[in-house]
């Protein structure tokens, strides 16, 4: 959810209203699937100066309100613009300092966990902070992805894939599986290579689960 504002929210995200959105916060809530996790990916000129509003949420309730820097996928016009509209996550802690308060840094509960984790002084909830440009956790990070057409994408900024199908089409089964995801394991990329302008390009965000 990027905005609080039920008129920003209808030309920013384009689908369902703040009233459907959080009548399903609720509902998760009373079926007891905490704690809740809000995301928001923080856009320049589209939604930076709503990240107070949803920072608030965390001062009377138990919820994770988590920043994500937009990251530059593609090429391109596709990556000119995720570029030109980059938020780096220091930017949005200090606007949310400037209005609420300072912010005490929790301690790392999980070292693959993505988020750096603050809370405001006396705040129920937990503000996160997901920031692999500006603070890359790339030596941490335990994550790979299952693609819709069946590869192991290794890591979300980098094109290094395994093709799943192709073992499975092939007759190869569970063994061949596990194979590979053993193989996935040892070739995940150390990191990213952004700061040299290198980022995926064979798939946008929405063609890899994000």
């Amino acid at each position: 959810m990027d905005t609080l504002d039920p008129q920003h929210l209808k030309r920013v995200m384009r689908f369902s209203t703040l009233e459907q959105i959080w009548a399903g916060i609720a509902a998760a809530e009373a079926a007891n699937l905490t704690p809740i996790k809000i995301n928001s990916v923080v856009v320049r000129d589209y939604n930076e100066h709503d990240v107070v509003e949803l920072a608030r949420l965390t001062l009377d309730r138990d919820w994770h309100v988590r920043f994500i820097e937009l990251m530059p996928l593609g090429t391109g016009e596709c990556a000119r613009l995720s570029l030109s509209q980059y938020v780096p996550n220091p930017e949005t802690r200090g606007r949310l300092e400037a209005a609420l308060g300072p912010l005490q840094e929790l301690p790392m509960q999980n070292p693959a966990d993505e988020a750096r984790n603050f809370r405001f002084g006396g705040a129920r909830g937990v503000l996160g902070f997901i920031s692999p440009v500006s603070e890359p956790y790339c030596g941490t990070c335990n994550r790979m992805r299952l693609t819709a057409d069946g590869k192991f994408h290794l890591c979300l900024l980098n094109d290094d894939e395994l093709d799943v199908k192709a073992a499975l089409r092939n007759g190869g089964g569970v063994e061949a599986v596990q194979r590979i995801l053993l193989q996935a394991v040892r070739d995940k990329p150390t990191g990213h290579r952004l700061e040299q302008g290198v980022s995926t390009e064979r798939r946008l965000m929405f063609q890899l689960g994000g």
